[in-house]
């Protein structure tokens, strides 16, 4: 058994690392650093450097420059797979220093799909508590990209202390018949973005309320599958309806009550009120079996709207949301991506209350200041792993939608 890394920084606090890979990967560390996430650092790593150049973070690691010549995986997730092995060493000296790393990314496209793997393979050799968040294709993309991401999920799952995954099928839940599609892969990176935050923030907000880096570790090392619920509401028993809106989707609801720890974050003008609700409606449904973990962060941006996100991790995954059994490691006939079928896995539970329709969005990403490639010469030679993810773009300048106000990107101050 490996051992989970303690905190290295100087304040005490645990290092938390946020990488993402290829364009969906890229796309939501941009998110997170448009909305002023703290207290974590964060990297893109991509084999498309043309892409890899509009980052927003200030770590980036190109991927398999030999392999690809920067121009991308060509969506084989193989290819990806190579360039991340080529780019190893590199790879492990942007997250030696570690406590936690999250890889973020799409599934099912060439460098996701094949770098991610790798990624968390060397992570976890490195003792560092790794959680994976990603999203799987849209049923109207191609049957490959479904069947690939199916494959680098299997593949990276025994690499990961706990993997969210979160299918795009289940946004057209939030969303009208005219909801552009590109702003579906949009709110895709927010619903990921989203479920990051909520982990970290229970780290990072001071206050009585929030967790140590330990009380994280003991929710989340060696948990494989985890849920997120979200849910909103405002008005009188707003904490109440909105931890309800969180847990009640159908999937969560199904399935909160087979996990070993749960983590939920409160965020908005939260009151000692909403936490007593919070609290009290959490501890009557779990019980006493399933170890609970309650943070708060304020943000006044909600208005007296109240926003709970909630992650349910060690969920019993002997089934998939499509009552397949999911396996917790590839089996033979399936070492390379593409040769074989495994069942679909996992899924996010979202539940917000209805919103009502706001104006256009403007993304942001448009106007923007970049830091250019920075590579590293690694110390030491590091030995080379397996692995895989997509990119998934998302770029896009303005969206129409009618989504919750805590994934509504501000406008223009």
């Amino acid at each position: 058994m490996y051992e989970i890394k303690e905190s290295t920084k100087p304040n005490g606090k645990a290092r938390i690392i946020v990488v993402g890979v290829g364009g969906a990967g890229n796309n939501v560390v941009d998110r997170m650093i448009e909305d002023n996430v703290t207290g974590v650092e964060f990297v893109a790593m991509n084999t498309d450097l043309q892409d890899l150049e509009l980052s927003l973070a200030p770590d980036k690691v190109p991927l398999g420059e030999k392999e690809t010549q920067g121009l991308g995986a060509g969506a084989d997730p193989e290819v990806g797979e190579r360039a991340a092995q080529e780019s190893v060493d590199e790879i492990r000296e942007h997250i030696k220093d570690a406590n936690m790393l999250f890889i973020v990314c799409g599934m099912g496209g060439g460098t996701g799909t094949g770098a991610a793997p790798v990624i968390a393979h060397e992570a976890r050799d490195m003792g560092i508590l790794t959680v994976g968040v990603m999203t799987t294709p849209f049923s109207i993309e191609r049957a490959v990209r479904r069947e690939n991401a199916e494959l680098g999920i299997a593949k990276i799952r025994d690499d990961l202390d706990t993997i969210l995954v979160i299918p795009n099928d289940k946004l057209f839940n939030l969303a009208s018949k005219s909801t552009p599609i590109k702003a579906m892969f949009k709110l895709a990176d927010e619903v990921v973005k989203q479920a990051v935050r909520g982990i970290t923030d229970i780290i990072n907000e001071d206050g009585d309320l929030n967790l140590d880096f330990a009380d994280i570790k003991k929710a989340m090392k060696d948990k494989g599958t985890a849920l997120i619920g979200i849910g909103e509401a405002e008005g009188e028993g707003r904490a109440s309806a909105a931890v309800k809106a969180a847990v009640e989707s159908k999937l969560l609801d199904s399935k909160i009550n087979s996990a070993s720890a749960v983590i939920a974050n409160v965020v908005g003008n939260v009151t000692a009120g909403d936490i007593q609700e919070v609290d009290d409606y959490l501890k009557e449904l779990l019980g006493d079996r399933v170890e609970f973990f309650l943070g708060m962060r304020s943000d006044e941006s909600l208005g007296e709207k109240l926003s709970v996100t909630i992650i349910a991790t060690g969920i019993d995954d002997n089934t998939s949301i499509h009552g397949g059994f999911v396996p917790r490691s590839v089996p033979s006939a399936a070492s390379k991506f593409g040769t074989s079928h495994i069942p679909p896995v996992d899924a996010v539970a979202y539940n917000p209350t209805p919103a009502t329709p706001q104006p256009a969005v403007k993304s942001g990403i448009n106007e923007r200041t970049v830091s250019p490639i920075r590579t590293v010469n690694p110390s030491t030679p590091a030995a080379a792993p397996t692995g895989e993810i997509p990119g998934l773009k998302s770029r896009v300048k303005d969206v129409h939608m009618e989504v919750p106000s805590f994934l509504r990107k501000k406008n223009d101050e």
